[in-house]
C-alpha cells in the first residue's frame, strides 16, 4: 500500500490536523481499510471505532453503532408529528430518555475526539442524526455537530445500502430525501470533506477497471455490456481442482450449494466447535461456531496470515488435505507445500476511561477462537465485501438491492477469472441516482488540498479555545448543583455556600477567558502559531489561568461537605471527583502548552496527564471534621463524640446515621446531657438508641463536664421539645421498627429468631430488612441465595407488572417463597431505576 499517495496522504492530514468530519471512500481494493488500520494506530486523537453491524465491528476492531451509543432499533424522527411507525421515537427530547447511558458511557463519550464510523453505505440517515443528538446531548456541546467530535466516515457508497423497509421509510421520508447518511440533517448542515482512494490495488486489467466504473456510475456502453456478456455460462461446472467460488445473493442458496458438495466428498465429517470465552454475543460471530470440515473439502481463509511468511490471506481458497484438533493443512492452487492453519482468535472490545489517566482504552471483554476457515464452493456477496477472488462465479439474477452486482463484480481480479451463472439484468445494474449524484458533488483533490491551510488554522484556535473555556466545568458543576438540590436534606446546611463559592469562581474564569479567546482569535487571524505575539499572550494567560485553576482545586480539597449518607456521599464525591479532574487536566495542558503552542504539544500534554491524588470523602464516618461553631459548642468534645460514634459504627458495621448523625453530636455538645432520661430528649436518641449506645456516650460527656467545669444545658432543649410536642402529636415511628430489626440482625439473630424477639411473622422482618438493601447496607446474597436469585431474576425479565407478584410466585411454585420473589423484585426494580447512574 503506498501511503504516501495524495489522497491518502490529504486524507491522514485532514484527520491529524483539523477537526473537520472526512468521507473516505473509493472503490472496491483501494485501501480504505488499510487506511482505518493504520490511522487507529498512528493518530494522537483519543479515538473510537463502530460500524453498523456486529460482524463489521469486529473486523474494524471496534463495536457496533448501537452497543457504543446505547441507541434502540427504534427509527428516530427528528420532529414530533403524526408519527404512524409503532415505537417509532420522535424527537430529541425522547431519544434521550429512551437511551440508557451510564456514567462510564458518559464518560467515554465526553472523552471522545475522533469516531470511526466503517461500512458507512449501511448507516441509516436517521441513525446519523441520533448519533448526533447523543453526542451534543452528554457532551453538553449541544452548539457543535456531533458535540464536537470529528468523524471519520469510511466506505463506498455504491456497495450494499442501509435497510428502511416499506413502512418504515414511508414515515422517514417526510424528513429525509433518501436513506443514506449524507442526507441526515446534521450532515446537510455541515458536509464531511469528501476524499477518494483512486489507485486499485485488486485488478490490473484496464478493459475491467473501465467496465467496473462504467456499473458504478450506471452508464455500462455497449462495449462494457458485451464484455460481460461473453462471460456469461449458464451451464458452467469447474474442475474439482480449480479455486473458483460462487457468489450469490442469499444465504440459503450459499448454504445449499455449500452443503451439496460438501456431501459429495468422500470421509466423515469432522466438527470443530469454537471456544467462546467472556462476552461475545451470537449475532457477532464471525464464523459458524460448529464448523463442519472434510479432508478435500474446498475452503476460503477469512482472515490474513499473521506469521512474517504472509502465505494466506482474506479471501485465499484451497483444498484441506489433512487435519486434526490442532491444525488443518491446506493446499492452494500453484503452491507445493500445505499451509498450516491453526486456530485464530477474534476479539470483542469494549472501549473504556483508564482512571488515572483520562485516555480511552481498548479493553478484551471476549473472544472467539476457531479455525479461520470457511467452506468457499459458495459465499454471499454481502459477506464477499472486502475479499479479493481470483476466480469467481457470480449468480446475480436475484439481486434485490442496489449495488450487489457492483460488489460482486468488484471482488474479481480479473474478466478472465469471471463466470456469470445467470445474466445481469439491467435493473439491478443501476445503482441509486442519489449516490450518483453525490459522487459527482464532490470538490476537486486541488482544492481539497487548498483547503487543508485554512482547516489546520481553524483547528489551532478551536484547540485554544477549547483549553481556555470553562463552560464545561460549569455544567459539571452544574450536575452537582442539581444532585444537591434534589437531596439538600441529607447535607449539611454549608454545601449550598461551598457550591455557590466555586460557581462564583469558575463564573469569573469563564468571564476572563471568553475575553482572553478574542485577543487570541484576533492575533490568530494575522500570524500562524509561531508567531512571537501570539505566543507571548498564550504564555502570559496561561500563567494567569494556571494559578486560578489550582485556587479552584485547593478550594475543592478543602469542601466543608459533610453527609451522613454513604449513598449520597458515593454520588457527591463522584461528582466533585470529576470536576476535580476536569480542573486538573485544564492545568497540565495548559502548562504544556505555555512554552510553545502546537498542535504537537498540545495532545503530548493530553498523553502525559496523570489524575493527581483525590482525597476527599464528604461521608461524615470518615471525614474530618467541619461545622459551624456556636457561642455553646465544644469543640474538644465534638471530636471525641464523634470518634467514640465511629468507634461503634466500625465494630458494629453500621453506618453513622444508625448510631448518631452530626446533627446528634452537635446537639449533644450544645445540651450537655448526664444521665439517661436528659440523652432521651436529643434529637435522634430514641429508646433503641439510648439502650444501646446512650451509657457511652453518657460516659464521655459527665467525664467531659467534671473535667472542664460545665453544667448541663438541657433545660433550654426541654423547652424547645415542649413547643414542638403540642405542634405535632406523636406518631407511630415506621422507620424505627425497621431499625429495631436491623439492629438485631447486625447483632448476628437469624430471620427466625428476630421475628420471635419482636413477636412479629418471619415475612415481616424480612420485610423490614429488605429496606437495608436499597441503602445497600444488607448485601441480597446475605437474604435470598444466588440460585433463587438467578431464577426469580429471570422469570422478572418476562413479568407483566399487571399479574401481580401473587402470579409470578404461583408461575415458579415451591422452589422459592414469596417472601423471596418480593424482596428480588424490589431490588430488581432498583437497580432498573438507578442504572443512569450505576
Amino acid at each position: 500500500m503506498d501511503s504516501f499517495s495524495i489522497p491518502f496522504k490529504l486524507a491522514t492530514d485532514y484527520i491529524n490536523r483539523t477537526n473537520r468530519a472526512v468521507f473516505l471512500t473509493g472503490k472496491a481494493g483501494t485501501g480504505k481499510t488499510t487506511f482505518l488500520k493504520q490511522i487507529k494506530q498512528q493518530t494522537h486523537k483519543q479515538v473510537a471505532v463502530v460500524a453498523p453491524t456486529g460482524v463489521a465491528a469486529i473486523n474494524a476492531g471496534g463495536s457496533t453503532i448501537h452497543s457504543f451509543f446505547q441507541l434502540p432499533f427504534n427509527p428516530y424522527l427528528p420532529e414530533k408529528g403524526n408519527a404512524q411507525i409503532i415505537n417509532s421515537i420522535a424527537g430529541k427530547s425522547e431519544l434521550i430518555s429512551r437511551v440508557k447511558m451510564t456514567i462510564s458511557r458518559r464518560k467515554i463519550l465526553q472523552e471522545l475526539e475522533l469516531l470511526i464510523i466503517d461500512e458507512i453505505s449501511m448507516v441509516r440517515c436517521d441513525t446519523m442524526d441520533a448519533i448526533d443528538v447523543i453526542l451534543r446531548h452528554f457532551r453538553y456541546r449541544s452548539n457543535e455537530p456531533f458535540g464536537g467530535v470529528q468523524l471519520l466516515l469510511i466506505g463506498d457508497m455504491y456497495q450494499l445500502s442501509p435497510v428502511a423497509r416499506q413502512f418504515e421509510w414511508q414515515e422517514l421520508s417526510q424528513f429525509y430525501k433518501s436513506p443514506y447518511f449524507f442526507h441526515s440533517r446534521v450532515m446537510m448542515q455541515q458536509p464531511p470533506v469528501y476524499i477518494e482512494l483512486d489507485k486499485i490495488y485488486r485488478q490490473k486489467n484496464e478493459d475491467f477497471i473501465r467496465v467496473l466504473n462504467e456499473v458504478r456510475n450506471n452508464n455500462l456502453s455497449a462495449e462494457g455490456y458485451g464484455l460481460l456478456q461473453k462471460r456469461y455460462n449458464p451451464d458452467f461446472s469447474p474442475d474439482k481442482d480449480e479455486n473458483y467460488i460462487t457468489l450469490c445473493t442469499h444465504n440459503y442458496l450459499a448454504e445449499q450449494i455449500n452443503a451439496k458438495n460438501l456431501a459429495t466428498e468422500p470421509g466423515k465429517s469432522v466438527f470443530y466447535t469454537a471456544q467462546i470465552n467472556g462476552e461475545y454475543p451470537e449475532n457477532n460471530y464471525p464464523l459458524e461456531k460448529n464448523l463442519e470440515l472434510k479432508i478435500g473439502a474446498k475452503v476460503m481463509f477469512i482472515k490474513n496470515d499473521l506469521e512474517k511468511e504472509k502465505r494466506y490471506y482474506n479471501g485465499k481458497i484451497g483444498v484441506i488435505k489433512e487435519m486434526d484438533k490442532e491444525l488443518i493443512k491446506v493446499k492452494c492452487q500453484n503452491e507445493t507445500e500445505l499451509i498450516n492453519v491453526g486456530l485464530y482468535v477474534w476479539e470483542n472490545i469494549k472501549y473504556e476511561v483508564d482512571k488515572n489517566t483520562q485516555l480511552l482504552n481498548e479493553n478484551i471483554i471476549g473472544t472467539f477462537q476457531q479455525f479461520p476457515l470457511r467452506l468457499a464452493w459458495a459465499i454471499t456477496i454481502h459477506k464477499s465485501q472486502g475479499l479479493t477472488f481470483e476466480k469467481a462465479i457470480i449468480d446475480a439474477g436475484k439481486a434485490f438491492a442496489s449495488g450487489q452486482v457492483y460488489v460482486a463484480l468488484s471482488r474479481c481480479v480479473s474478466l478472465d477469472g469471471l463466470v456469470l451463472k445467470s445474466q445481469i439484468n439491467s435493473g439491478s445494474l443501476n445503482n441509486d441516482q442519489h449516490i450518483v449524484r453525490h459522487s459527482n458533488e464532490k470538490s476537486a483533490i486541488e482544492e481539497t488540498q487548498n483547503n487543508l491551510i485554512s482547516e489546520k488554522a481553524l483547528f489551532k484556535k478551536q484547540l485554544l479555545n477549547q483549553l481556555f473555556d470553562f463552560s464545561g466545568c460549569l455544567s459539571q458543576l452544574q450536575n452537582l448543583t442539581f444532585y444537591f438540590e434534589k437531596y439538600n436534606e441529607a447535607f449539611d446546611v454549608k454545601t449550598s455556600l461551598f457550591l455557590l463559592e466555586i460557581k462564583e469562581q469558575l463564573d469569573a474564569l469563564q468571564l476572563t477567558s471568553k475575553k482572553f479567546q478574542v485577543q487570541l482569535s484576533n492575533l490568530h487571524d494575522d500570524a500562524n502559531e509561531s508567531n512571537e505575539f501570539l505566543q507571548d499572550r498564550i504564555s502570559a494567560g496561561s500563567g494567569y489561568f494556571k494559578t486560578k485553576i489550582e485556587e479552584v482545586i485547593s478550594r475543592i480539597n478543602q469542601t466543608p461537605v459533610i453527609t451522613d449518607s454513604k449513598i449520597h456521599s458515593q454520588q457527591f464525591n463522584n461528582d466533585l471527583k470529576d470536576l476535580f479532574i476536569i480542573l486538573a487536566q485544564k492545568s497540565n495542558l495548559i502548562e504544556g502548552i505555555q512554552i510553545e503552542f502546537s498542535i504537537d504539544n498540545f495532545y503530548k500534554a493530553r498523553r502525559s496527564f496523570i489524575v493527581p491524588p483525590f482525597s476527599v470523602n464528604v461521608y461524615a464516618g470518615t471525614k474530618s471534621w467541619s461545622y459551624t461553631q456556636t457561642e455553646n459548642t465544644q469543640p474538644e468534645l465534638l471530636q471525641m463524640l464523634r470518634n467514640l460514634r465511629n468507634e461503634i459504627c466500625e465494630a458494629k458495621n453500621l453506618p453513622v446515621y444508625m448510631v448518631a448523625s452530626s446533627a446528634t453530636l452537635l446537639e449533644l455538645t450544645e445540651f450537655l446531657p448526664l444521665n439517661i432520661s436528659d440523652i432521651s430528649k436529643i434529637s435522634g436518641f430514641g429508646k433503641l438508641k439510648t439502650q444501646a449506645y446512650g451509657q457511652r456516650f453518657l460516659e464521655l460527656i459527665t467525664a467531659f463536664c467534671k473535667e472542664n467545669g460545665l453544667e448541663s444545658k438541657i433545660n433550654q432543649k426541654l423547652v424547645e421539645r415542649d413547643r414542638q410536642e403540642k405542634k405535632h402529636p406523636e406518631k407511630i415511628n415506621k422507620t424505627n421498627t425497621k431499625l429495631e430489626s436491623f439492629i438485631h440482625y447486625k447483632n448476628g439473630k437469624t430471620i427466625d429468631e428476630i421475628a420471635g424477639i419482636r413477636k412479629l411473622t418471619s415475612g415481616t422482618i424480612l420485610g423490614h430488612l429488605s429496606h437495608f438493601l436499597i441503602t445497600g447496607e444488607i448485601k441480597l446474597t446475605e437474604l435470598v441465595s444466588a440460585e433463587k436469585i438467578n431464577v426469580i431474576e429471570a422469570a422478572l425479565i418476562t413479568y407483566n407488572n399487571e399479574n401481580g407478584l401473587a402470579y409470578l410466585k404461583q408461575q415458579l411454585g415451591n422452589q422459592v417463597s414469596y417472601a423471596d420473589v418480593r424482596i428480588v423484585a424490589m431490588m430488581y426494580k432498583a437497580s432498573k431505576k438507578l442504572s443512569d447512574i450505576s
